[in-house]
């Protein structure tokens, strides 16, 4: 990945090896996508830990609306914990990155790769660290392995063949190119490079349905 690095730029480069590279650098603060994605995640796990207490509730016999106006006071209070959680550790990990993010996308005609650049390999790996020593001297062992997984992973590849839909959101450079369970983020920089890929990517993923957004999501 280090030559990878040192030799693409912005603009995709077809390679000997038939395949599209290039580079993007996300600016953390003023590209909000990654942010984005992190709310909706958190989100997430709000609803499913109040969808829980219901169920909870009601196998016990107990759902009733005391019961039900309890639950909701619990999930406003996970839900404001887990975003201020998350808006915390979004603006460290952006800040210890140097306040961006720098991607190699790997295109072929069987799907893209995202993945993290040397340079980000690295300073991932010292932030994994750095949460691993903080979980252990806090005593959460769990939080420490999830830190050490965490740096060790290097990036996503989607198959085409796989994907479900295609959400373009042009103003972020993006391209959302979604599986069932996986979702990949790919950017591009120059406009017009931008709807070449993206056409080659709508036009190589025949199972999914595609989307212009013009917006955030």
């Amino acid at each position: 990945m280090m030559s990878a690095e040192k030799n693409y730029g912005p603009r995709p480069v077809l390679c000997p090896d038939g395949k599209y590279r290039w580079t993007y650098q996300v600016n953390l603060y003023s590209n909000m996508s990654i942010f984005s994605d992190l709310m909706k995640v958190m989100a997430g796990s709000s609803g499913f830990v109040f969808l829980l207490m219901l169920v909870i509730n009601l196998f016990d016999g107990h759902l009733d609306w005391t019961a039900f106006l309890g639950n909701i006071l619990v999930l406003l209070a996970v839900f404001a914990f887990l975003m201020l959680l998350g808006i915390i550790g979004y603006y460290v990990w952006a800040y210890l990155s140097g306040g961006s993010y720098t991607a190699l996308f790997v295109m072929d005609e069987q799907g893209i790769g995202h993945y993290q650049t040397a340079s980000q390999r690295r300073l991932g790996k010292k932030i994994g660290v750095a949460g691993m020593l903080i979980g252990m001297a806090a005593g959460r062992p769990g939080v420490a392995g999830s830190a050490l997984a965490a740096s060790s992973v290097n990036g996503v590849r989607t198959a085409f063949r796989d994907v479900r839909s295609v959400k373009a959101v042009r103003r972020r450079d993006l391209i959302k190119v979604n599986e069932l369970l996986t979702k990949n983020r790919v950017y591009v920089a120059d406009g017009r490079d931008y709807q070449w890929v993206l056409d080659f990517i709508t036009e190589h993923c025949r199972q999914a349905s595609q989307q212009s957004l013009t917006h955030s999501p």
